[in-house]
């Protein structure tokens, strides 16, 4: 593939999208949480704030809707897009051959700001890019539950920003931002952590900490390493 085709310029079309905005505090009503999920349906782009930062989704398994995430980010298309799952067990559909003791992270992490990498089920290659692995995470904010939960598909993730900028943390920046190029925005106010999360790559031993988030690099490596004990005690 031509390198040049690998980095899309952020959108920057003239022609302007209506983007809905919803304010939310905690939950989203039904008729807003609907309205989100017709954007979903339909193969559209939605911003909504996590515990960590805005992210910016789509239906992970529709090809043309991941596709606008890069090209709204200028993302590279080498870097393969997180996956958001409304409970570990939707896991199957994205990730598979997953070693036992990345349960035990789930268990202890899950719903919250840890993001796993994981060996790449067939329906996610869309969002991986085709790579062997990917980055799954179970988010633990309430109106974002609602979406994956009357989704019922997973989501690709990516915090809404232009890459290589800082991801914004505030409903009031994201609209600045996006607002006539994304077809939904859910405006929370400020994230109630304002870090992102801390990433495992669990795919292969021994798990190593990529990224130190919220939950600190020590305490991962405990968890990590007081469960390899245990299962060598057994």
């Amino acid at each position: 593939m031509d390198s040049k085709l690998k980095i899309p310029m952020p959108h920057s079309s003239k022609k302007k999208i209506t983007t809905v905005v919803i304010p939310v505090k905690n939950h989203l009503t039904e008729d807003s949480l609907g309205r989100i999920i017709d954007v979903l349906k339909g193969g559209g782009v939605v911003i909504f704030p996590t515990e960590t930062v805005y992210g910016m989704a789509a239906n992970a398994f529709n090809q043309d809707a991941v596709h606008r995430i890069y090209q709204l980010k200028g993302r590279s298309y080498k870097k393969p897009l997180p996956i958001f799952l409304g409970e570990a067990r939707q896991l199957h559909f994205v990730a598979k051959d997953v070693p036992k003791e990345a349960h035990h992270l789930m268990r202890r992490f899950w719903p919250g700001p840890l993001t796993l990498v994981l060996k790449t089920a067939s329906l996610a290659m869309v969002a991986s890019r085709g790579k062997d692995t990917i980055a799954v995470r179970v988010p633990d904010h309430g109106a974002v539950k609602q979406i994956l939960d009357a989704f019922h598909v997973p989501l690709a993730v990516t915090s809404a920003n232009i890459s290589g900028q800082k991801p914004f943390k505030s409903g009031d920046d994201v609209i600045k931002k996006f607002l006539g190029k994304v077809d939904a925005i859910v405006d929370g106010g400020p994230c109630s952590l304002g870090v992102e999360s801390s990433v495992v790559d669990a795919s292969h031993f021994p798990f190593t900490v990529l990224r130190e988030g919220f939950i600190p690099k020590a305490k991962l490596l405990d968890s990590i390493h007081s469960n390899h004990s245990h299962q060598e005690k057994r």
